[in-house]
C-alpha cells in the first residue's frame, strides 16, 4: 500500500495546436503530476518545474501516501492547464485530445478512455483515437 503513482490516474493527452505531436498529462489521486510534450510514446520532453507549477491541480484526497484499496479508491481531481502551455494566446476553438482513466496496476485492472480507442490493448499515445473538443 501507500503506492500512489501506478495504482490509479487520470490522464489527459491533447494534439499539439502549434506544430508536430502531442502533449501528455497525467496526474494521480494526490495531485501528483507527469507532463511532457511528444512526438510518440518513447521520446517525452518533461516540461519544466516553473510549467509544471503553472497548472492547477485540486484532488480530494491529501497530498500524502494512499491505501489503494481503501481511500484510493474513491477520489476526484480537477486540473487546468493554461493554454499558454500549450503554446496558445487565446482559447483555441477546438483541440484534438483525449481523456483517460487508467487503473493498470489496481486490485481490478481497468482503462477508461472518453473517446473510443482502435486497439485491442489500451493505446493512449495513438492520436487517430483522439477526438474533437469544442469550445464555445
Amino acid at each position: 500500500h501507500g503506492k500512489v503513482w501506478q495504482d490509479s490516474c487520470v490522464e489527459f493527452f491533447v494534439g499539439n495546436p502549434c506544430g508536430e505531436g502531442y502533449f501528455n498529462f497525467e496526474v494521480n489521486c494526490i495531485g501528483t503530476i507527469l507532463a511532457a510534450k511528444r512526438t510518440s510514446r518513447i521520446d517525452p520532453a518533461y516540461l519544466s518545474e516553473d510549467k509544471v507549477a503553472q497548472i492547477r491541480r485540486i484532488t480530494s484526497l491529501e497530498r500524502k501516501p494512499v491505501d489503494s484499496e481503501g481511500e484510493g479508491q474513491k477520489w476526484w481531481m480537477i486540473e487546468m492547464i493554461p493554454f499558454a502551455l500549450l503554446g496558445l494566446s487565446q482559447a483555441p476553438q477546438a483541440l484534438k485530445a483525449n481523456f483517460y482513466k487508467c487503473g493498470d496496476e489496481t486490485v481490478s485492472p481497468h482503462y477508461l478512455a472518453w473517446n473510443p480507442l482502435s486497439s485491442d490493448k489500451p493505446d493512449f499515445h495513438r492520436r487517430w483515437d483522439f477526438g474533437m473538443i469544442a469550445f464555445l
